[in-house]
């Protein structure tokens, strides 16, 4: 029920320019002004973790520069370190960063946190959509370890979307109220069986959250009742790449 941090990498990727450095008329003049420019970037990335990032125990922190393609980069150097978690920031203003945190969720075979810029730095609480996958079994145990490290008054709500089906298709003689409401009960103690088998250290902070799937997507809903409850943080499996790029 721990989150312990041993290491923390910075890295920062700069953009090859092949194009600018065939440029210029004599290669000498190119390889001086990369390695000036590199020199710098190291400088600002050690300034930068050194005035931001305060460790708490033995936490060893390195800074990298690389230059290349940045989500290739950043996937190269997850896998080399064998990272448990990456973490990369996305601009509201900026379309390129919506790209490469998308892809960067696709592609990633480790825990990946988008943080946008726009953001509040607080966990006061914690969102998990689920849908009783094993995508969903592994987000709500790392949600449970997360609100471990996090003092009692963090609440984690769990939430499922279901479907009201066809009251027609299926003759069943109730009225959608009544269906709602059978639906709801049975959904709710599935939710409560999920969390006694699979996190039962979240009860005494979790609360569930049951939305009816219309006609807005599911990524539409997620976004929607993180606004409505003002979560700070979700949690959520990779299942569904395109699901989760939209969310994202």
């Amino acid at each position: 029920g721990d989150v312990p941090v041993k290491a923390a990498f910075f890295l920062h990727v700069q953009p090859r320019f092949d194009l600018l450095g065939a440029l210029f008329e004599r290669e000498a003049q190119s390889v001086v002004s990369n390695f000036d420019l590199h020199t710098d970037l190291v400088r600002q990335l050690e300034h930068q973790v050194h005035r931001h990032f305060a460790t708490q125990g033995p936490v060893r922190v390195e800074t990298d520069v690389r230059e290349g393609n940045p989500l290739e980069e950043i996937l190269r150097q997850s896998t080399d370190l064998q990272a448990d978690l990456q973490i990369a920031g996305k601009s509201s203003q900026r379309a390129t960063h919506g790209i490469l945190s998308g892809n960067l969720v696709r592609k990633s075979r480790c825990n990946t946190l988008i943080v946008p810029d726009q953001a509040k730095p607080r966990l006061k609480r914690i969102l998990v959509p689920v849908d009783f996958s094993l995508y969903s079994v592994r987000a709500l145990q790392t949600a449970a370890a997360l609100a471990a490290t996090l003092p009692d008054s963090t609440e984690v709500v769990v939430s499922h979307a279901y479907d009201l089906p066809s009251i027609m298709a299926y003759r069943i003689n109730k009225t959608e109220e009544e269906l709602q409401t059978i639906i709801e009960n049975d959904r709710r103690a599935a939710l409560e069986d999920f969390l006694g088998n699979f996190a039962p250290q979240l009860s005494a902070r979790c609360r569930f959250e049951l939305v009816r799937h219309k006609e807005t997507s599911i990524p539409e809903l997620i976004m929607d009742l993180a606004s409505a409850q003002e979560a700070d943080l979700i949690v959520m499996g990779a299942k569904g790449h395109s699901k989760v790029e939209l969310l994202l």
